[in-house]
């Protein structure tokens, strides 16, 4: 997802949040930013105050949020468009796919040696188990296969 903020992410609530939850975040938000208040200095306070501002004015607004979603969505549809771009652009270079050819079937193998691991150590446990069961732990490497 691309890393862009909006006014969602300046009052810090959900994208489906109701008109009540950003209310209460716009409430909660402006007592912690007033500029009488606000520690980090008066100038610092009267930027947070205005993005604070700005955001709860959109969002309490239906037709302006109702477009602020749909900004939303074309960042997203661009971002996602030019990641797809950038990478048929890569695989695209001569010699790319022999080397993911190759990569894949590393991780093939690697997978194969997993599975045949984790196969072996249940074999192994289903014989321990099978020992402790009959009581004939000593011996478990000698019993034959299940």
């Amino acid at each position: 997802m691309a890393k862009f903020k909006t006014h969602y992410d300046n009052l810090n609530v959900a994208r489906n949040a109701h008109l009540s939850v950003i209310k209460a975040a716009y409430k909660v938000l402006c007592q912690n930013y007033h500029p009488d208040k606000y520690a980090g200095g008066h100038e610092e306070a009267l930027r947070i105050m205005k993005i604070i501002n700005g955001a709860y004015a959109v969002l309490s607004d239906s037709d302006k949020r109702a477009e602020h979603d749909r900004w939303i969505n074309k960042q997203e549809r661009d971002h996602a468009t030019h990641k797809a771009q950038r990478i048929m652009a890569i695989v695209a270079k001569p010699g790319t796919a022999k080397r993911l050819n190759k990569a894949m079937l590393t991780l093939n193998t690697v997978w194969a040696i997993c599975m045949q691991m984790a196969w072996v150590w249940q074999r192994i446990a289903n014989r321990l188990l099978f020992c402790i069961i009959r009581q004939q732990s000593r011996d478990w490497w000698r019993l034959p296969p299940l």
